[in-house]
Order: structure tokens, then sequence, then C-alpha cells
């Protein structure tokens, strides 16, 4: 679906979602045209007569009846070509199979001007200005709803048959109002918002354009709205008649459209409209296949400026089912692909500054996202689970796997396609990905998860378990809870630990309730043997007046030998302590932390000798000495609220959340980042997950203006300021987010 929201006076149904509006009210005075209902199973049946009914799920569908009034019914006299009665969570569907299955009905002659809609498992589709005479076969996709009329409708009437279609799946939603806009673009495959005043004239070439333009790829045709005006009228049309358009990007007067057969560049500054392909792989230079997905693009620094229009000439890369191509300002094109022909396939593409974001795969799983800090001056096909190349290496390589890539991403071992990637932010079916970078040392930059049930804070480096980050208020009573770094090594709930919000409203919730018999603990795992090496241990805690040892997170055995341990001691002082059975060092913070609220507490061993405390991004104690011998302890186990040895000094004052454990130390620059990002999330009201019911994420934006992250789901439209979430739509997103100023287009 798509919305925009902008300055244009909404629409509100007179009918709400499964409200009083039918289909049959179009067609009261007798007007052709057909409607179909799958969900009535009174209108299908098995055989064309119309003598075996459908009554069960799985079976076939031969006739459809119209429910019109007109009878013009739907069918199929090849038995093996009939489609399948669908029953599932998300709605009622008639099913094709995308090779042979179809329904066909006899249409009179209907005009030019017909309509057609439709509603499928992701979206609702409205055809205006159809040309329907005689056989017409219905779309070949899960189809749960169906209406053709021989005329043009009325804005009303388009809203109501749009809410109506849309209720019949339970993952398309509508919120309040339906945006002019979304009416007009409701068919766009891809969306883009194209400020030109961000452009190196500030837009002084646009003089036969819009300042500001909303372009949308139409399956056939490219249309440029002036979202200039109040009712972002019509500018432009681009008639892509015999392609299929897969993305629309623009900037510099450039605009891109990546098609199923090739690339089309328009040189708008230039004046150019004409449709024709300027990169297959016929051209010189070629591109590395012609079936695109997705295509970006970017001004590099020193780049030649085009002499007919004053602007630099941008750099485009395109995403296609053999690599990604990159159209280089030079006019040299570079390959990337995969040394494993099988893994070649790119579906997105995306620029941040010069680097150049994108993932390989091949078709139902993908190798990983790569990124190149600069474009590769040479082809290059990269090894399989590796950003080694032929011509040039990637910088840097995240996946969902935990012993493969710098960063492991959220999900299981491997990252679906239909996601999305927009500056830093990397989408999935399992969730969102927020990436803090370490473009000198991959392995040591930050991720962060968030879905729609929990969110794990920032992760950095090789992280090694991530807990207590959940939005589930219920108090945990035995059974496990869950680890949600990439390891998924849960701990075990010993008695009963009580959650509740962090603060009023909060969706992330605090782990309190600790005793002798009442805490969290994870048996030997050898993860969390660091040896000699640098290793971290953070989250946030609450205290109430404290009066004696409230160990927060302890590692170690009994007896006692090689261990650490954060807590708060009986004056209330954090204390961070690394303890090589020889020595023993603790960094400690004079400061009473009973009843101050919230603090982020960050204890770290350099690996050097240095035992440091971080209190609210703060370096505040330290304790240093010649290096330590090794922390590893094969009979260790990990204990959450109270001393590992025998479960004594428990943390009955504290309140726990967001724990992370690292087998890296983080930069005093990361440790102040992830102050400043998570404290939101202890602020009353505070949301922290994606908005509704859904972990995929179908699109994502970032407005470079307003610094916001547009994360779209089948629940609606979720918007990140950081970590946390500052407002959502209700409007499911099922294919492309922009946004720039403010403005944001959705599909």
């Amino acid at each position: 679906m798509l919305n925009i929201q902008s300055p244009l006076s909404g629409i509100r149904s007179p009918f709400g979602r499964r409200g009083g509006f039918s289909p049959a009210i179009l067609f009261a005075g007798g007007e052709p045209g057909v409607w179909y209902d799958p969900s009535d199973l009174t209108t299908l049946f098995q055989d064309t007569a119309g003598t075996i009914p459908v009554t069960t799920a799985g079976q076939t569908a031969g006739l459809m009846l119209d429910k019109s009034g007109n009878d013009l019914h739907a069918t199929q006299a090849t038995a093996a070509a009939r489609p399948s009665y669908i029953v599932d969570a998300d709605g009622i569907f008639i099913q094709h199979d995308l090779i042979d299955d179809a329904l066909t009905v006899t249409l009179p002659d209907m005009g030019t001007e017909a309509t057609v809609a439709y509603v499928t498992r992701s979206e609702v589709r409205l055809l205006e200005d159809q040309t329907i005479s005689g056989s017409y076969t219905l779309p070949t996709q899960e189809i749960a709803g169906f209406v053709a009329i021989d005329r043009a409708l009325t804005i009303a009437e388009k809203v109501n048959l749009i809410r109506y279609l849309a209720s019949k799946v339970e993952g398309v939603n509508y919120g309040a109002e339906i945006d002019r806009l979304t009416l007009i673009a409701l068919n766009a495959v891809d969306v883009f918002v194209y400020d030109t005043s961000k452009d190196s004239d500030g837009g002084a070439w646009a003089t036969g354009y819009p300042a500001q333009m909303i372009v949308i790829g139409e399956s056939t045709s490219v249309k440029i709205y002036d979202a200039t005006e109040p009712d972002a009228p019509l500018h432009t049309t681009l008639d892509f008649t015999g392609y299929t358009v897969r993305a629309v990007t623009a900037l510099s007067g450039v605009l891109s459209v990546a098609t199923s057969t090739g690339l089309a560049t328009f040189n708008l500054a230039d004046g150019d409209v004409t449709v024709a392909l300027d990169y297959t792989t016929a051209t010189s230079p070629a591109i590395v296949n012609n079936s695109l997905n997705d295509c970006a693009m970017t001004v590099l620094p020193d780049a030649p400026i085009d002499p007919a229009t004053g602007l630099p000439v941008p750099t485009i890369a395109v995403a296609t089912a053999g690599g990604v191509s990159v159209i280089k300002d030079d006019g040299t094109v570079v390959d990337i692909t995969c040394a494993d022909a099988s893994f070649t396939m790119s579906t997105i593409v995306d620029f941040k500054g010069s680097q150049l974001w994108m993932n390989q795969g091949n078709g139902g799983s993908v190798d990983g996202i790569f990124i190149f800090n600069t474009v590769p001056t040479a082809d290059t096909a990269l090894t399989l689970n590796s950003k080694s190349g032929t011509g040039a290496n990637a910088d840097a390589y995240y996946k969902e796997h935990p012993s493969l890539g710098d960063l492991h991403l959220v999900g299981d071992s491997s990252l679906d396609f239909n996601n999305a990637v927009s500056q830093g932010a990397i989408g999935s079916n399992d969730g969102l990905n927020h990436i803090a970078e370490n473009p000198d040392a991959p392995k040591e930059g930050m991720v962060a998860y968030t879905t729609s049930t929990y969110n794990t804070g920032w992760m950095n480096g090789d992280i090694k378990g991530a807990f207590l980050s959940d939005t589930d208020d219920t108090d945990l009573v035995g059974g496990t809870d869950a680890d949600r770094s990439v390891n998924d090594n849960s701990l075990t709930v010993n008695g009963t630990v009580t959650r509740s919000p962090v603060a009023t409203g909060a969706d992330l919730v605090a782990y309190s309730g600790f005793s002798p018999s009442n805490y969290l603990e994870q048996p030997y795992n050898s993860d969390l043997d660091f040896g000699t090496g640098d290793f971290c241990v953070m989250g946030w805690v609450k205290a109430t007046t404290i009066s004696a040892n409230n160990y927060l997170v302890s590692r170690n055995s009994n007896p006692n030998a090689q261990r650490w341990d954060l807590r708060l001691n009986a004056s209330g002082f954090p204390e961070f302590t690394v303890d090589d059975d020889t020595t023993a060092r603790t960094a400690s913070y004079s400061t009473n932390a009973s009843n101050t609220g919230w603090h982020h507490y960050v204890g770290i061993y350099d690996g050097a000798g240095g035992v440091f405390l971080y209190v609210d991004g703060v370096l505040r104690a330290s304790a240093t000495g010649a290096a330590l011998l090794t922390v590893s302890n094969t009979s260790a186990k990990l204990v959450v609220g109270a001393y590992a040895v025998d479960y004594i000094t428990p943390a009955t004052s504290s309140s726990i959340a967001l724990l992370r454990i690292s087998a890296t130390a983080p930069t005093a620059d990361q440790i102040a980042k992830i102050y400043a990002d998570e404290l939101p999330l202890f602020q009353n009201n505070a949301a922290a997950t994606l908005y509704g019911a859904s972990d995929a994420v179908t699109a994502l934006a970032h407005d470079p203006d307003t610094g916001l992250l547009h994360v779209g789901t089948s629940a609606g439209r979720s918007v990140f300021q950081g970590l946390q979430r500052v407002g959502n739509t209700t409007t499911s997103v099922s294919t492309s987010i922009s946004a720039s100023g403010g403005l944001i287009v959705e599909k």
C-alpha cells in the first residue's frame, strides 16, 4: 500500500475497516462488471457446471460465481489448471500455481475507462483507464477479492473499495485516513522523494521540474508529481510500455529507472525524456545482467562536471540477478559478483556517502551484506562466505550467522531476500539491525537488534550474550530467559524473577526480585572463557536503598577461582572486579547509586592489566597493573542477580535490564554512544520495538533532514530516533519507503 504524509488533506472513509460498504453498491444501477469473493463459499465450485461445491481448503475451483448481479462467472475447464482454495491466518484466497492455473471470464465491451481492483496477500491494487472487452483472465496471484466495473470511480468509491478489499487480508491495513496521493500511487512498485535543493546547484537546474518531486515507479510507467503544490499534481509521465519497472531513484538532475531488462537513465537537467535502455549486457559499456532488482546513486568527491548541465556526474549502482554493476562517473562499469555462480544474485544496493552497500545470494537466501568503503576500480568476484575478492576485497561483511561475518545480524543462518538497507540499517524477515560501523576494524563495530518483542541495545564486537532485553512484563517462574545475541545461550530461571516496565508506560522491562533462591543462571559456557584477552560486561541498573553487597552479574566457580563480577557494594558504590586467581583487581566508583534512578555501567578488562568502570558514558574508575593471567575457568557458571559461588549477597535492592557480555572492549566513544542512545528507552512511555506483531521488515528509509529512520512492516511504519521508536502508522508497508525533509512516501 502507498501512503504519503504531506500537507495534502486526507480523505476519511465513511465506513470502518469492516464496515457497511459492499461492492454491490457499485452495481446497484446495473452497470457492467464483476465482483468475485473467494471468502463466500457459496460462490465456489470444483466443476464448471456448478454441481460440486468447494467445501474444504485445498480443493480446486473450476467455477467462481459473480456477485455483481451480472452473472459473469469465471471458469476453468481444464482440471489441472484450476486454482486452489486456500484458508490460512492471513485470509481466504484463490491461489494460482504461477504456471498454468487461471480463471477466465468473457466480459462485455467495458470501454477504455474501466476500473479493476483486487487484493493479494500483501497489497491492494487499483488499476484505472483499463480497456476491457471479451475474454479476461483474472490475475494469476493469490486473490482474496476482485472487482471490475466499466467506469472511473469517485474518490469516495475508491476509498470504500480499497478499505473493503483490505479487510479481506490480515496483513493489509490502512490507517484512519487515506491520503489523496495514496489513490494516485496505489500501484507503485517503487517510490522516491527527490529534493533538488540537495543537488550541488541547490536545485537551480530544475526550471522545468518541481523543486521537490515524488517519483512513482509503476510496472509500465514512471510518474513524477509536484510535491511543492498542495494537491501534488502529476507533472510528467514516462511510458515504459514493453518494459517492467523495478526501482527508481534520482540525483544531480539524473533519473535512473531499473527494469527487468536493463537500466534507463534520464538527464532531466538536460531535458531528456526519451524512454530507452542505456545499460544492458549488450551495450558498451555493459552491465553484468539485464534483470535489475534495485538501483542507487551518489555523487563522489571530485566527480567530473557534466558540461551540458553544470552538475557533477553521479555514480549509479544496480543490483541484478547476476551481481552488482557500478556505472562510474567516468563512464566505465565495474562488476561485483560471487566466485560461486549460484550465489551471485543481488537484490538491494545502497550508497552511504562514498560507501557501497550490497547483498549477494542465491535467490532463496543471502550470502551476506557487503560494504565497500570505496567503489572498486576493477571487476571483482567475492569468495563465498568471505569478503575476499579477486579484484578487490569488501571492507566489511555482515551476516546472520554465529561464526561468519564481521558483525552478526538478527535471525537464523540466512538473511532472506526481500529485505532492505538504508544508511546503516539492515532489515530482514527476522527484524531490524541498527549498525554503528567501525570502518577501521569492522569486527569491533556495534549492532542492535529491534523486533516486535525485544530490543537488545548496542552489542559491541564479538558479542557473547545479550540478556534481559524483552518487553514481556510477565514474571518468570522457572524455565529459561532468552539470550538475544547470535549465540542463543539462554539463562535458566531459578525460582521467580519479577519483570516490570523500566518506567511508566515504557516497553522495556527490568528484572528484579533477586534472592538466594531467585536468580538467573547459565552453566559453564566456553564462550565466556576470555583467557588473557580483553572483554566487557555492561547493563542498566536501578537501585533502591543499598545496605549490603548487590551482585548484579557474576562468573565464578566453587571453590573460588578465576572470576569476574559487576556489583554494587554495601555502600552503594558500583564496582567491577577481575581476578585471575592470583591477583584480584577492582575498579570502584565512590558514589552511592541508591535511589538515583537508572544508571549504565560498563566494566572492562583491556587485556593488558587495566580494569575500568564507566558510569553513564563516562570513565569513573580504573585499576591498573601488570597483565593478569588467564581468567578462563572451565568450572565457572554465570549468575545474574546473585554471587556465582553460593548465591549469597543477591541483588535484592536492584533492578537490571539490557545486560550484555562481549569478548571485545568498547572504545570510549562507543560507550558514550551506547549510553546516549539507550537512555531514552528508560523514560516514561518510551517505545523500543517495531510497532505491531510482525518482525519482517519490508522497507527502510532514512530521512537526511530529520535524522529519523522509517521502518516498514505489515503492521505499519515504525519511526525511530536512534534506538527509540518515536512514532508509527497503522498502514501496512509492502514494498518501499522514501523520506526527505519530513515528506514520507511509502508503498
